[in-house]
């Protein structure tokens, strides 16, 4: 469970340095300095990242679904709680603030 939360983490990042280079690709176009492939690629690159992403997001929270099964704590308030009192290591709080955020 925890190589699945590491692997998340990094492909967060990942994906934060993908969206970096494609937001600078934009930027070197506008200026007239690089093509319009080389911007596609960038945006296709952060699209690949981001996929890669969500699937270990998924990875990491199956992986602690299928850990609570096999100790006979699966129930919702451990499965869904952002911060279990079990010491899990996922944490859901940016994503849960984020939905808050775009609620108002």
């Amino acid at each position: 469970m925890k190589t699945a939360e590491e692997r998340s983490e990094l492909l967060r990042n990942a994906s934060a340095i993908a969206r970096e280079v494609f937001d600078a690709r934009q930027k070197l176009r506008a200026a007239g300095n690089d093509t319009a492939i080389n911007v596609l690629d960038a945006e296709t690159e952060v699209f690949n990242a981001r996929i890669k992403q969500v699937r270990a997001e998924y990875d990491a929270r199956l992986a602690r679904a299928q850990l609570l099964f096999s100790m006979g704590q699966l129930t919702p308030a451990n499965l869904f709680d952002p911060q279990p009192q079990d010491g899990s290591l996922i944490d859901d709080t940016d994503r849960l603030e984020s939905k808050d955020t775009a609620a108002r």
